[in-house]
């Protein structure tokens, strides 16, 4: 009996080169790391938003391996609601966000920042540019510019 999917370079094809198996393996990987990361990280406390958003891209890794490939793929609805779904989990845990938040509001793949102030882009971009993390004071200070 012949194969349906073939795997090469990690990336499963089909007869048609509808990559549907590579897409729906993918997803199961990420959701199941997003899952193990979700443990981890909890919604009051748990680890700082860079370190969240840091654990987030084992899980969009794990989604867009190839992404250029199979990329054209997701044209069609059905594949592009698998991916779009994978990504939100991840994007809920990563902003601290509760399940029932609407896919905008977390983002839709770009991580929303707390509304605390305490991950707003400008401060992400400074403490980086730093090389630290920004005191309250200095938060304060990018807040009220």
């Amino acid at each position: 009996m012949a194969q349906k999917t073939l795997k090469y370079v990690g990336v499963l094809t089909d007869n048609r080169l509808r990559y549907k198996a590579h897409i729906e393996k993918a997803y199961e990987k990420a959701a199941r790391a997003t899952a193990a990361l979700a443990r981890v990280m909890a919604n009051i406390g748990g680890p700082s938003q860079n370190r969240r958003a840091l654990l987030d891209k084992v899980s969009q890794s794990l989604m867009m391996y190839a992404a250029p490939i199979w990329g054209p793929a997701l044209q069609q609805k059905t594949y592009a609601k698998k991916t779009k779904f994978a990504m939100r989990l991840s994007a809920v845990r990563v902003t601290c966000a509760f399940r029932t938040v609407s896919h905008e509001a977390v983002g839709s793949g770009h991580y929303a920042t707390r509304g605390n102030g305490h991950g707003t882009q400008k401060n992400i971009d400074r403490s980086t540019r730093l090389g630290r993390r920004l005191t309250a004071e200095e938060r304060k200070d990018e807040k009220e510019k």
